[in-house]
Parts: structure tokens; sequence; C-alpha cells
């Protein structure tokens, strides 16, 4: 399945990403922040359809991304470059049942940033399976919601839009109530 890169998510030109890890996560970070376009419902939908076509699957928030990279003659990645980024967010996906959740949109965006960071930068998680930078990313977005005091917020309105993956949201905030230092990165 081909995906249809925005024109707004085009990076001329790209971004390199170098120097030490915590310089390229930091600059990474800065090109995200300016790179979040908050939709409504309607055009976040259409936005998906045609840049992330995923049949029967809704989100409220997303991230695109498009990197290039040169190897060694040993396979080893020596260059990256961002091409393409970009992080949407459904600004009226965080409300359900008529209650406002947008609180927890702050985290929402992190979450998106920090998978998009696994792509992005140079070692493990350049080769990272979509599932396991989700599951990391949650992690993050838990932790980060609970160090602001809306860890039971942040597991209500998952467990609300997510039934399916409630167990995950609950055993992650517990985990993180248990070891205050945990996924801490």
């Amino acid at each position: 399945m081909e995906i249809k890169l925005s024109e707004s998510s085009f990076i001329n030109p790209p971004h390199k990403v170098e120097d030490s890890m915590k310089e390229a996560k930091k600059s990474f970070y800065e090109l995200a922040q300016g790179r979040i376009k908050y939709l409504n419902s309607k055009e976040f939908r259409k936005y998906q359809e045609e840049h992330r076509p995923m049949p029967n699957y809704y989100t409220n928030a997303s991230y695109v991304i498009c990197r290039s990279y040169t190897k060694n003659d040993e396979g080893k990645v020596t260059k990256k470059w961002i091409k393409n980024l970009e992080i949407i967010i459904d600004k009226d996906g965080f409300s359900v049942n008529g209650k406002d959740y947008s609180d927890i949109i702050p985290f929402a965006i992190e979450h998106e940033i920090y998978e998009a960071w696994m792509c992005a930068k140079k070692g493990v998680g350049h080769d990272m399976d979509l599932h396991d930078r989700h599951l990391l990313a949650v992690r993050r977005e838990c932790r980060l919601a609970e160090d602001n005091e809306l860890g039971d917020r942040w597991l209500e309105f998952n467990s609300l839009k997510d039934p399916a993956s409630s167990e995950l949201y609950r055993t992650t905030l517990e985990k993180i109530r248990k070891n205050p230092n945990s996924f801490k990165n």
C-alpha cells in the first residue's frame, strides 16, 4: 500500500540526525514540536484516509515520518536524514461521552513524537517494529501523565477510547506507581 505524503510534511532541506544522542534527540524534538497539525475530526479522518490508509483503524493522534540513511560496508547506518515529518492531532478526539479530555493532548503528542524519534534515531530504534515502538511510547506517555498528576485521567481516557488495550494501560500505570523511576528516558 503506497502512502501519499502531504505537502506540509516535506522538510527542505532534510533534517540531519547527527551529534550525540542527547543533542540529536533535542534537535529532533524541536523540529517535531514545530510540525504539529491540529485538525477537527472530519479533517483528521480525511488526512488519515489520504496519507495513512489503515482500513478499520481509527486513532486520535498520528505521525508521518520518512527518513533516508547511508550505510557503511558492514551495513551499519552512518548518517540519517528526516525528509518528511508531521504530527497530526484530532482535537475533537479527546472527548468521550461528552466528557472533555483535552488535558491529555500533550501526552498524546509526546507519544507520537517519541514514536517518530524511535524511527529517526540511530541504533536499535531504526529497525524496531511498529508495535514495539508503540509500547515504548505508551510507557513514555503514561510516565509524563503520572508526573503531571494526571495518571488516573490518562488511564480513564485511554481505556474508554481503546477498551481492548485497557489492561495494557492499567498495568503500565501500576508499574510506574510501584517504581517511580521506571520508564524515564
